[in-house]
């Protein structure tokens, strides 16, 4: 039921960011158009989600599990390039970096932080000319990043990774030098790293029964992200 509100808020994302638009035009006339949803830097779509999720806070029709006081006092942190994976080169390459078989990071995950803790998560992707806001909070990520703060007991940088078909999203946590590794993929622990070498045989074998198994229908298009 929680994961159903938080896929409801998402699909409602588009009108509350026209909602918000549409009150700057009508406060100001001369502006003459409805703003889309393009901002100069990920800052700005950052501090307009958290100023969106403030919003819905204080609307009585949405029971969203967020401290509205720990949000408002929340500053953004180190965002957290977002990569795709590629399928392709997951199943061909005997790399045991995921760096080397990604393509170039358009996404940002920004979390809210309070006294240590992401309080929310703000998504923006590049696109022509600018940034957009894709989603104002992702309690799942937000969760995950609480778990590997935890466990890493600095503020190390992370980059996330998602690979596709296998439905698989892994933490990469830079620290002396050396990549760390979180997941809860198939029942993992966020708590404990994963060693590079065993995962991306774990997962290099896991894309390629994928394949076997659904190689022809792949050559028409995506099955899963």
């Amino acid at each position: 039921m929680k994961n159903l509100k938080y896929i409801v808020l998402f699909l409602l994302l588009p009108i509350i960011l026209y909602s918000c638009t549409d009150k700057m035009t009508t406060n100001n006339p001369q502006q003459g158009e409805v703003k889309e949803n393009k901002y100069p830097s990920s800052e700005d779509a950052v501090q307009n989600g958290k100023n969106d999720l403030m919003a819905l806070l204080k609307n009585k029709s949405f029971n969203i599990d967020i401290d509205a006081a720990a949000l408002e006092k929340s500053i953004p942190n180190t965002p957290i390039p977002v990569y795709e994976v590629s399928f392709e080169r997951l199943l061909t390459s005997e790399s045991d970096s995921l760096a080397t078989i990604s393509e170039d990071s358009r996404k940002l995950n920004t979390p809210l932080v309070t006294e240590n803790k992401v309080i929310a998560v703000i998504t923006t992707s590049k696109i022509e000319n600018g940034w957009q806001l894709n989603e104002i909070t992702n309690p799942s990520l937000s969760n995950d990043l609480n778990e590997i703060r935890g466990s890493l007991q600095m503020n190390a940088p992370i980059s996330v990774f998602e690979i596709p078909n296998i439905n698989a999203t892994l933490y990469e946590a830079k620290m002396d030098g050396r990549a760390m590794y979180f997941t809860n993929y198939k029942g993992q622990s966020l708590r404990q790293p994963v060693p590079g070498d065993s995962l991306m045989k774990q997962l290099r074998v896991d894309a390629q029964i994928f394949q076997r198994k659904f190689g022809e229908q792949l050559k028409k298009g995506p099955l899963v992200k």
